[in-house]
């Protein structure tokens, strides 16, 4: 099958390129063994047991495929650590754990896991409304995300530390 972006999110279905499939990741609409590469950035921290969706990224992979999952650290961006009331706690898939739970589902005979992790300032936040955008994916409020940029001295160079996760099916 060629390529194809399945997301829960309505919103950032007609964000991204198509074709695109309204989907939740523990359950994929997709036959077995049927994508080279699956991809989960930014998205396993959002489900409760991730063992799931990971499991199920692993069921549609052919043989030799390839899965990629990308987290932050728990202490990611601690610039931001004054202004994010959650800053510096356990998620459910925190760069820290992502290895070993990605090695849990990817743990056959001839299935190979390879961390990639990042630890630099890679981003920088221009100006309050930027501020503001980049907080609410953090997770805040409009509100709480505004009044937190306001009070943010900018430009501000965030430190942000997580990994990359590679597993192949064997």
């Amino acid at each position: 099958m060629k390529g194809v972006l399945l997301d829960i999110s309505p919103t950032m279905l007609a964000l991204g390129p198509r074709p695109a499939v309204r989907a939740d990741g523990r359950r994929l609409p997709v036959a077995d063994a049927s994508f080279d590469a699956v991809a989960a950035l930014y998205t396993l921290y959002h489900y409760e047991d991730p063992l799931v969706p990971i499991s199920e990224c692993r069921r549609v992979l052919r043989t030799g495929g390839l899965f990629v999952a990308c987290s932050a650290n728990r202490d990611s961006t601690p610039e931001l650590s004054s202004v994010l009331p959650f800053w510096g706690e356990a998620g459910t898939f925190d760069g820290e754990d992502s290895p070993a739970i990605v090695a849990a589902v990817f743990n056959g005979p001839h299935d190979q896991v390879v961390v990639v992790r990042w630890d630099a300032p890679l981003h920088t936040l221009t100006d309050s409304a930027y501020a503001a955008l980049f907080l609410r994916t953090m997770g805040m409020s409009e509100e709480g995300a505004s009044a937190a940029a306001n009070r943010l001295e900018l430009p501000m160079t965030l430190t942000m530390r997580g990994c990359f996760v590679y597993a192949t099916k064997g």
